[in-house]
């Protein structure tokens, strides 16, 4: 719900170094609802260059390298 200690202060000074800083997660979410996310917990959006997911490398997939293939969901079931 908010970032740890230090995180704002060290995010701030690697901006001023003009470094690159990429948000990567294992969210299956796109990555815009995580940057709004980012934002509610009070890291501005000038801080960070990119926040890339699964969620986006998934979609990016789909549509990149499936374009025009018909996809169909698996759906499974484990019975015990």
């Amino acid at each position: 719900h908010k970032p740890l200690e230090g995180v704002l202060h060290a995010l701030r000074a690697l901006s001023l170094m003009d470094k690159t800083v990429v948000f990567l997660s294992n969210a299956p979410r796109r990555s815009r609802p995580l940057e709004d996310q980012l934002a509610r917990m009070g890291v501005e959006r000038n801080l960070y260059t990119r926040v890339y997911s699964s969620g986006e490398d998934a979609m990016g997939a789909l549509t990149e390298e499936h374009r025009g293939k018909v996809c169909y969901p698996l759906i499974a079931t484990i019975h015990e």
